[in-house]
């Protein structure tokens, strides 16, 4: 052990603990969806992929995992969409925005 490392041994998961842990996360995954209006030929238009098919604004719907991460992503995109829900993604685009007004005032 020159270099400092030591051993580990790792024992894998067992079938039922992986698929507990898919299903769990499939769960999670479904029960998180948020659903944007978007502003037609906008930067979110684009991001979103949705085409020029469309006539007008757009819905769009997912699912996502965190969403201080989605908020910190769509920050990006704020003047080109609005939020539908969840609730709580609004909130925390709101507060990133209210934190750097806050640090600039």
């Amino acid at each position: 052990m020159a270099n400092g490392w030591r051993s580990v041994r790792f024992s894998s998961p067992k079938a039922e603990a992986i698929s507990a842990a898919i299903a769990d996360l499939e769960a999670h995954t479904a029960s998180q969806v948020a659903t944007l209006k978007v502003r037609r030929d906008s930067q979110a238009w684009f991001h979103f992929n949705l085409g020029g098919e469309r006539s007008a604004d757009a819905e769009v719907s997912f699912s996502f995992m965190d969403v201080h991460l989605l908020a910190e992503e769509l920050s990006e995109y704020a003047h080109d969409i609005t939020v539908i829900s969840p609730p709580e993604l609004t909130k925390a685009i709101r507060t990133r925005f209210e934190a750097v007004a806050n640090a600039h005032a």
